[in-house]
């Protein structure tokens, strides 16, 4: 039988000084090899300190995956992170710029939103698999998740997952299209915002 070249891992909590060291690679390399696909810059994080890493890492409602080479353990070729609705919620301004029709079923308590964010893979480990594993368990982790607001009302909502996308990364529409996302409407937006694109699906 053929060794997979990779396997994905949620990072525990709290995660270990490797992991947090090896979050922090990956980041920064992502941010370095393609900074056009995140809100943020290799020159802003390059100068976190430990602690700040620390903290991104820990955050509870906040989970982490990890797509590590097989054959060098320890090795991050991937990684995605899982933002709870408990996470979301404290965040107003993020919430704002969700899709209305989103937006409105949140605030109508009909859905529960989840957001996919730091997607990444290395260049070398493309078109093997990683995006798409990567994706598959952060969908399982949604569909495992219950919202503190759930289990105060002793209701099953709908669980919505968001995720944001430059419009000419057409490889990542792709990916993101087989995994059942769709393209959202996405209302009115700052300029700055006119590259993104919003896509999104339902999990049960």
């Amino acid at each position: 039988m053929t060794t997979p070249l990779f396997r994905v891992i949620p990072v525990p909590l709290p995660a270990s000084p490797e992991h947090i060291s090896s979050y922090a690679s990956i980041r920064l390399t992502a941010l370095s090899t393609n900074p056009e696909t995140f809100g943020s810059s290799f020159g802003r994080e390059s100068a976190f300190t430990p602690e700040i890493w620390r903290l991104r890492v820990n955050t509870k409602e906040r989970t982490t995956l990890a797509a590590i080479k097989n054959a060098t353990e320890g090795q991050w070729v991937g990684t995605l992170s899982v933002l709870w609705p408990e996470l979301l919620l404290k965040d107003s301004k993020g919430r704002l710029s969700y899709p209305p029709q989103i937006k409105e079923a949140e605030d109508s308590g009909l859905v529960d939103v989840f957001m996919l964010v730091g997607m990444w893979v290395h260049p070398d480990y493309r078109k093997l698999g990683v995006g798409r594993a990567l994706i598959e368990h952060a969908l399982e982790i949604v569909k495992s998740h219950s919202s503190e607001e759930s289990e105060k009302e002793n209701v099953e909502r709908r669980r919505t997952v968001l995720l944001e996308v430059c419009k000419d990364n057409e490889t990542a529409i792709k990916l993101y299209g087989k995994a059942g996302f769709s393209k959202q409407h996405r209302g009115e937006v700052e300029d700055e915002n006119t590259e993104i694109e919003w896509m999104a699906r339902t999990v049960n």
